[in-house]
């Protein structure tokens, strides 16, 4: 495919040997040791709307938390710290403590969001990875790639060829694909026609704009509107307080998330799986 240049990747096979840098803990869940880093999961709860007041629990976010000598760092800190190597590396641990993770704390069936760092879409393409073999894995842990949704942001420096040729792969595979922090400066509406996500996920900067200015909330909801005409699903993130979840419920949008919802939590046990939106806090 043009546009797509071989690296210097090294193959996967060789390289990750993902037992050399995962550990189970006592409490029975896993953590990557990385580079001096400890990497740790956390899931945040998504729901999905269902009638008027009700929302149900369609999934979680995988979020990573990077802790060392002590102390958490952001995850923007956590990779722009490496070589782009060592970030494509890192990306899969993440990805296999998500995945583990999410099966031993009782995910089911649920949906499964993990980001892609869009800095290794080309490190992923050059690699000798072998993509066939992942939905076996996963089957091990009793999970399927079709709970996957795989969270990529589009950015101003990345060949669009490249990034269509990742979603082609994973969509293969049978993952679902979401276009992450759309409405930001990056964001390109006929990329995104292009590109056909199955989700795209509201930058949370518009919220926080749109629940106090008239003139950006018609601007969220018209961009809200916009992607469900070309048949993807909206997510609005980053709800953290009353008057950005009423904003978001006045809209469109087919899911919700956020700390006012519910925070991320290493376990997903406890997350109720129906929400009435009334009676929240």
């Amino acid at each position: 495919m043009a546009g797509l240049h071989q690296s210097n990747v090294p193959d996967l096979r060789d390289v990750i040997r993902l037992p050399e840098y995962l550990v189970q803990g006592k409490d029975g869940l896993w953590h990557g040791e990385y580079n001096g880093y400890r990497l740790r999961s956390t899931f945040q709860p998504i729901y999905r709307r269902g009638s008027e007041h009700a929302l149900e629990l369609e999934g979680f976010e995988g979020l990573v938390r990077p802790i060392a000598s002590g102390l958490e760092y952001s995850v923007d800190d956590f990779f722009s710290s490496f070589s782009s190597e060592e970030s494509f590396i890192a990306d899969w641990i993440c990805l296999a403590i998500h995945f583990r993770n999410f099966a031993l704390s009782g995910g089911g069936q649920r949906k499964l969001f993990v980001n892609f760092s869009p800095m290794n879409l080309q490190q992923f393409v050059d690699s000798a990875y072998d993509f066939k073999s992942t939905p076996e894995r996963l089957a091990r842990f009793g999970l399927s790639l079709r709970q996957a949704v795989i969270e990529i942001i589009e950015t101003d420096t990345m060949d669009f060829q490249v990034l269509q040729h990742v979603v082609a792969i994973f969509r293969e595979m049978g993952a679902s694909i979401a276009l992450d922090d759309f409405g930001s400066k990056h964001s390109n509406i006929d990329r995104m026609v292009a590109l056909n996500p199955d989700i795209v996920k509201l930058d949370y900067s518009l919220l926080r704009e749109a629940s106090n200015r008239e003139d950006v909330g018609k601007l969220v909801r018209s961009l809200i509107t916009m992607a469900g005409d070309f048949g993807s699903e909206l997510v609005v993130e980053g709800i953290e307080s009353r008057d950005e979840f009423d904003f978001a419920m006045s809209t469109n949008a087919v899911m919700l998330q956020g700390f006012f919802l519910g925070a991320p939590s290493p376990r997903i046990q406890l997350v109720p799986a129906k929400l009435d939106a009334p009676n929240l806090i």
